[in-house]
């Protein structure tokens, strides 16, 4: 199961590894945790063939039919997974994030994530800050449109006001105050600037 969680409407396959002489035919259940701590039946059926490698047997079970936001578990037999996380928060937090440092950087965010992550699952919170942040607040080095390799005054001033509004997490008081402007001019320059946070 996938320690991020699924999104809703994307596909959920559960893959069991089982012995190469198992038959692979007993039921799989994906429970919903409920708020005290119960387990109610989501989806339960038994998995299909999905192959072999060396001496172990696979199957698999689609589970894509869940899709109400919660905490689960898969259970087979005398297994049950950690509690992974159904919802649509995290997986936007990751789709929106411009990701400058590429690959390496998501494999850090997803190992940060881990390290933090309680209950098997991870949160928005246990995300780094930066990814957190409202997409208009997150610095994008290559977003400044360059005449000639020098950018406008324009671009230079919007970007200074992005920085300024994600080092304070959003706050316009703190972020005004570093910029050495009053509040109302920052204002301002958001709405030329169309920054909305």
């Amino acid at each position: 199961m996938s320690q991020v969680g699924y999104h809703p409407a994307q596909k959920k396959i559960a893959i069991v590894e089982l012995d190469g002489s198992d038959a692979g035919d007993d039921v799989l259940s994906v429970k919903r945790v409920s708020e005290d701590g119960t387990f109610e039946d989501a989806l339960s059926g038994k998995p299909t063939p999905w192959g072999k490698f060396l001496r172990y047997k696979y199957v698999q079970f689609d589970f894509s039919a869940v899709t109400k936001p919660g905490m689960y578990v898969a259970e087979y037999r005398n297994f049950r997974t950690q509690i992974f996380q159904i919802a649509p928060d995290v997986y936007q937090k990751l789709l929106d994030y411009s990701w400058p440092g590429n690959v390496r950087e998501l494999q850090n965010a997803i190992e940060y994530a881990v390290v933090l992550a309680r209950e098997g699952s991870i949160t928005v919170k246990e995300l780094p800050a930066e990814i957190q942040l409202p997409p208009a607040l997150q610095v994008n080095p290559s977003s400044t449109n360059r005449r000639n390799g020098v950018a406008s005054l324009e671009d230079v001033e919007r970007e200074t006001i992005l920085q300024a509004l994600a080092q304070t997490h959003g706050n316009k008081k703190k972020a005004a105050q570093l910029l050495g402007i009053q509040r109302p001019t920052l204002y301002n320059k958001m709405k030329r600037y169309a920054i909305e946070i």
